[in-house]
């Protein structure tokens, strides 16, 4: 796949001065990053994009004009702004991109508020690897809108982000120390020396930050590159274990507000020209087809008195040369789209589009189920979530071509439906969680509490069976119910039928075959994955039901966890704790692996005055009591609800560990064998006949098999070697000829006369030939 990076400045390269003019001014009211210094491999040249970000204007109220509610409109070349640039310095375990894009979004928590500004690793295609982008130096500005709880930085300002080691490209990096009013340089390991740091003659502020986890950073080094380049301990910015990336993200905005707020440096990009010429760095205005629109451009806007006068008067009538350029490239598109749909006319291609929608949807609402079930609030990430599953299916089935209106409109339909039922998800949430409604809920504990607590009664025992019920209890269900479901998929992974995927597709044939009903065989061929995540569902409810071994595997983990809170309570005891709040959080801080409601902890200890020592007597005698009430509802319950109620549902983690790859064989559609992603070629022991397939032309034009390896490179597809080895589909076919044609839509199939002679038998032999089964 192509780093998004590597398109933009092919585009770039490859295009005039207008159209560069004309992609630089719709990325950036896109809110993209645009291009400063654009890199020329070939040429081993850079330029500065003046003449292509002399359209982008820009409108801002810096806070000096908050109350008058006044603002600033300028060519953003010729703005005067402080300028803060980011940089890299070898290998770095930290994205800088990705960490710049957080430093601009404030709003981290509203999905709705976030944009991603500069392309980084984490997003799609982002970890491609770049092979003409770097050195390319992008731009982007942050504008405040005059209102302090929204703005990041008061005053406008620039943002500059390198791609590429500075080692690498020297004159860009020196570009900008002399420009920017302070530079961020990101590391993983420096040089002791490290020449290029010091040896530039720097107007800007420099800023070292590294990633104190990673293997190859050292304090010593550090110190002293820091002490040769004279920089104070708030010139060194460090990530470490202790320091999460928000608090670290906040960090850098602060010191990036401080130099913002205090530096004196301030440029104009047009200014920027000079430092150019004087580096060697190429300017796009020095051309000569520039140069004239640019001295044409100043001599209408020399006459300009009014601009609104003018906006009025001229506006309309003027072309700007961007019309021919608008009508070509809607007669590519209209002619592209023509083609687009003559090819989605063919009906295979049709039928395969409609297999891919049919499956994304149905993994998508078999997500939004599971989200549902799990009763917590709705988050922001899910529709997220979604989106990401889409564009991995989509990314995955390259090979079923589709364009953009149906991904459109497939992630509409999905994310529609998803929306309402995550609607009901938050409003179920906050009613359960509602403040009044818990407050009524606890209001005559909290009564009986105060009337305890005003009477001088003892509360410890129940105080000890509160905390017992409300707090333990429900640690101990959880931590049970998310060790149940690895407990099972290795349990069944014991099973000969999930020892080896080979093993798992002979015995769903097998089982068909046994079964000998039509409906799952129509159901296997056109919802493969449904059908066998079903059958994986049935065969581990099969195995579970009428024996003993789920309630076995629960009772292990409530044994351990009963233990683990009778260690903690005598712990406890001995320690030195003060009063029963101190107590209690000895406790809890020891059953790390049990996860305690920050509510209910909350409610328990409001109005608790229980004495300490009996309350930890009491509370031995209330756990062991919870342990054998849990043992007692564990025998109980029925095994296909403990299923539902499973956070990690086995049967689909079977299903990705047994499924291959997931691709189809183009012929038939017999799933390949191969594990995961990781192989070359596709295969199957055991073809289907044509019949029983969707696919026998490709885009619209018919192919002799022998040659499938030109459409279909990664797949191999043997001949069949005897006429036993596909006994068993020659079987299934003679026996559902008519049904399989009615499904189709088709006549039946001319079934040559040795496949209705074709016993059972024979069929599960071929079976057994295929799948190398003694």
């Amino acid at each position: 796949m192509l780093n998004p990076l590597d398109i933009i400045t092919a585009l770039f390269l490859c295009s005039d001065g207008f159209l560069q003019q004309e992609m630089s001014l719709k990325m950036s009211m896109c809110q993209f990053s645009v291009p400063l210094l654009l890199s020329n491999h070939d040429m081993k040249q850079c330029t500065l994009m003046l003449w292509a970000m002399r359209d982008i204007v820009k409108k801002y109220r810096p806070q000096s004009l908050s109350e008058s509610k006044g603002f600033i409109e300028d060519r953003i070349v010729l703005s005067e702004l402080p300028m803060i640039s980011f940089v890299r310095l070898g290998e770095c375990s930290l994205s800088k991109s990705e960490i710049l894009n957080k430093i601009l979004n404030k709003l981290l928590s509203n999905s709705q508020q976030y944009h991603d500004t500069f392309v980084h690793r984490n997003m799609e295609c982002g970890d491609s690897p770049r092979r003409i982008s770097n050195g390319l130096t992008e731009i982007t500005w942050y504008l405040p809108c005059g209102n302090t709880n929204i703005d990041i930085f008061s005053q406008p300002v620039a943002v500059a982000n390198l791609r590429g080691d500075i080692a690498s490209f020297e004159t860009q990096y020196s570009f900008l120390c002399q420009t920017s009013a302070a530079v961020f340089v990101f590391f993983d390991h420096l040089d002791s020396e490290c020449s290029l740091l010091t040896n530039q003659h720097h107007k800007a502020q420099i800023f070292l930050v590294g990633n104190y986890e990673s293997q190859s950073f050292s304090l010593d080094t550090l110190e002293t590159v820091a002490t040769m380049l004279g920089l104070t301990n708030n010139n060194i910015i460090i990530k470490t274990k202790q320091k999460n990336s928000a608090d670290f993200v906040k960090g850098l905005r602060k010191t990036i507000s401080d130099v913002v707020e205090n530096s004196q440096i301030k440029m104009q990009t047009e200014q920027m020209a000079e430092i150019a010429h004087e580096l060697g760095i190429l300017v796009d205005e020095d051309s000569p087809e520039c140069q004239t629109a640019k001295t044409n451009a100043e001599a209408i806007t020399a006459e300009i008195q009014d601009i609104h006068i003018f906006k009025e008067d001229q506006l309309p009538r003027q072309d700007c040369g961007k019309e021919p350029f608008k009508y070509t490239a809607e007669g590519f598109y209209n002619k592209f789209k023509h083609k687009l749909s003559k090819m989605f006319n063919i009906q295979d291609h049709t039928m395969a589009v409609q297999q891919l929608a049919d499956s994304i949807i149905n993994f998508c609402t078999q997500f939004v189920s599971e989200k549902m079930e799990s009763r917590n609030n709705y988050h922001e990430t899910y529709i997220q979530e979604i989106l990401h599953m889409i564009d991995g299916s989509l990314q995955y089935n390259h090979d079923v071509k589709t364009d953009i209106e149906f991904e459109v409109s497939l992630k509409q339909h999905i994310c529609g439906f998803a929306a309402r039922e995550f609607q009901k998800m938050h409003e179920d949430f906050i009613q359960a969680n509602d403040p009044y409604r818990c407050l009524m809920k606890n209001k005559e504990k909290f009564r009986e509490d105060f009337k305890d607590i005003f009477n001088k009664r003892d509360q410890c025992q129940k105080k000890a069976e509160e905390f017992t019920n409300k707090c333990l209890k429900p640690a101990v269900e959880d931590f049970v119910n998310r060790s149940l479901g690895p407990n099972i998929i290795d349990d069944m992974l014991t099973c000969e039928q999930f020892s080896t995927r080979m093993s798992f597709q002979y015995s769903v044939l097998l089982d068909l075959l046994s079964k000998n009903d039509l409906k799952n065989y129509l159901s296997y061929i056109f919802s493969y994955e449904d059908y066998v995540k079903t059958w994986i569902y049935h065969q581990i409810v099969e195995r579970y039901s009428n024996v003993s071994t789920a309630f076995e595997f629960e009772d292990r983990h409530l044994q351990s966890c009963i233990r683990s809170i009778n260690d903690a309570i005598n712990k406890a005891k001995t320690g030195k704790s003060h009063d029963l709040k101190t107590f209690v959080e000895s406790i809890r801080k020891d059953l790390d692996k049990l996860v305690i409601s920050q509510d209910a902890f909350d409610a328990f200890m409001i109005l608790n005055n229980a004495d300490k020592e009996q309350f930890a007597d009491w509370l031995t005698v209330s756990v062991n009591d919870m342990g054998n009430i849990l043992r007692s509802e564990f025998k109980k319950s029925n095994f296909e609800r403990k299923l539902k109620q499973l956070n990690m549902k086995p049967h689909n983690e079977l299903f990705t560990r047994v499924i291959g790859c997931g691709k189809q064989c183009p012929f038939c559609g017999v799933p390949c064998e191969a594990g995961g992603g990781a192989h070359y070629e596709h295969f199957a022991s055991l073809h289907r006949p044509q019949g029983l397939g969707s696919y026998s032309i490709t885009n619209g034009k018919y192919h002799p098999y022998k040659c499938y390896k030109e459409m279909y490179p990664d797949w191999n597809v043997p001949p069949d070697a005897s006429l036993e080895a596909s006994d068993y589909w020659k079987y299934v076919m003679a026996k559902y000829n008519k049904e399989f044609a009615s499904a189709y839509n088709a006549r039946p199939a001319d079934i040559p006369a040795a496949w209705k002679n074709i016993t059972k038998q024979q069929a599960t032999e071929s079976l057994k030939v295929s799948f190398w089964i003694k």
